[in-house]
């Protein structure tokens, strides 16, 4: 059987703590709080460094709206430019359309005029003035060539420096005229 002793405490009695489980204790209290500490210095960096680089890609973006301002505005220059250079086109094709014209008009006007003995080796149109060099049968001939270009309202002037007879059997004479185109056709 067992022996009671009702006068002394039942409880156990608690050994006390020896040192070496308190330091164990503090140093991974220590090296938890280490860990806490490192993690919210990093999240802190972190979030430094996140708000660094969506300040850096917004001063980037800034930068290339500027340059796409600046290649807008070059490609404005450019498409004025061009727009200046078309219009100069439109004009210098104008102009050499109304010189054809006016060229056509007097190729018409000398083929209604021209004796039927009268044959035109060279015929030259520039700034008004229009230099023809050919060959004729007789001076009669030039002389009624020259004096129906003169009747026209497109001739103001027909002067013939030079009547030459050739040594040429088919053609008995070679001319040079000048003619000063005026009128409607300048």
């Amino acid at each position: 059987m067992f022996d009671y002793n009702f006068f002394q405490d039942n409880a156990k009695k608690k050994n006390p703590k020896s040192p070496s489980v308190i330091i164990v204790s503090l140093i991974c209290l220590f090296l938890l709080l280490g860990v806490a500490g490192t993690i919210a210095w990093t999240y802190n960096e972190k979030s430094t460094l996140q708000t660094n680089l969506n300040d850096t890609k917004d001063q980037i973006r800034k930068i290339e709206a500027n340059d796409d301002i600046a290649r807008i505005m070059e490609k404005e220059n450019l498409f004025k430019t061009l727009d200046q250079v078309a219009s100069n086109i439109d004009r210098a094709n104008t102009s050499i359309q109304s010189e054809n014209r006016v060229t056509e008009n007097i190729l018409a006007l000398i083929s209604d005029n021209i004796p039927i003995d009268v044959h035109l080796d060279n015929l030259n149109i520039s700034e008004g003035q229009m230099s023809i060099s050919g060959r004729a049968f007789s001076r009669p001939a030039i002389a009624e060539f020259a004096h129906n270009l003169r009747q026209t309202d497109s001739i103001e002037d027909v002067f013939v420096p030079n009547i030459e007879q050739s040594d040429d059997e088919s053609l008995d004479y070679s001319f040079s005229m000048q003619v000063l185109i005026g009128g409607g056709l300048q």
